[in-house]
């Protein structure tokens, strides 16, 4: 492997890595954690959540340098299935983490910019205590009003966020962490919902605390190719989602 590749780790995203994800998140998607429903879907099986992909490689990034990222453009391009090694990889040239089973099949790109030594300056919030959804929103695409505002009310289970990235939680916050992971709790569970992937997303891990409620905002949807775009201006994040 060439020099400015670097291979952070090779593993295998398992169903209790899934379900571990799920309580967190409070995404309970079928298609990341039923078998036997995930198999109706176009995908055929169950698939690692997005968001994990991103927290996951953020973790082992972080592990291995000092450099935190405050940008983060991120896309799907092939799911990950469960069970399956897959390497993550760092590209120095390029600024990449890059989910990959060779060089030729990307499944996860995450474009890293604007890296600093210390975010010393910037503290985390805490988020509202959160409600519980027990099963995804079905929701029709064609209803959806353009410049809807959707409050951010639903949510996991916090702390499971130490025991799953425990560096990043560390350096960045708990609650910068964990609001990440809320953006899988919107597309799995709500909007879109059941059985909706992410294609693309760009997060801005730097915001100064915002005092304003966090909610997600409907910013287009095109019929064509069935893709919502969503805006989510949050308390310490804030990210544009394609899903």
């Amino acid at each position: 492997m060439k020099n400015n590749i670097i291979e952070l780790t090779t593993l295998s995203f398992s169903h209790h890595d899934q379900i571990k994800f799920a309580e967190f998140s409070g995404d309970k998607n079928p298609i990341h954690i039923n078998q036997k429903m995930a198999k109706k879907t176009l995908a055929g099986e169950c698939i690692v959540h997005g968001v994990n992909l991103i927290l996951t490689a953020l973790e082992f990034h972080l592990t291995n340098s000092n450099l935190l990222p405050t940008i983060c453009r991120v896309w799907f391009r092939h799911p990950v299935s469960l069970g399956r090694p897959i390497r993550l990889v760092s590209d120095k040239d390029k600024n990449e983490l890059r989910w990959e089973t060779d060089m030729a099949t990307p499944h996860c790109i995450i474009k890293i910019e604007n890296q600093q030594k210390t975010w010393e300056q910037i503290k985390d919030a805490p988020l509202s205590k959160m409600e519980i959804l027990s099963e995804p929103k079905e929701t029709i695409m064609e209803s959806l009003k353009v410049g809807a505002i959707i409050p951010s009310i639903y949510g996991g289970t916090p702390k499971i966020g130490r025991v799953l990235f425990p560096n990043l939680c560390s350096l960045i916050g708990l609650a910068r962490v964990y609001e990440i992971a809320l953006l899988s709790n919107f597309v799995g569970m709500q909007v879109p919902g059941l059985n909706s992937l992410f294609a693309d997303c760009s997060l801005n891990l730097q915001k100064f605390s915002n005092s304003s409620k966090p909610h997600f905002e409907l910013i287009n949807y095109d019929k064509r190719f069935n893709l919502l775009k969503i805006k989510y201006s949050g308390t310490n994040i804030d990210a544009d989602i394609t899903a």
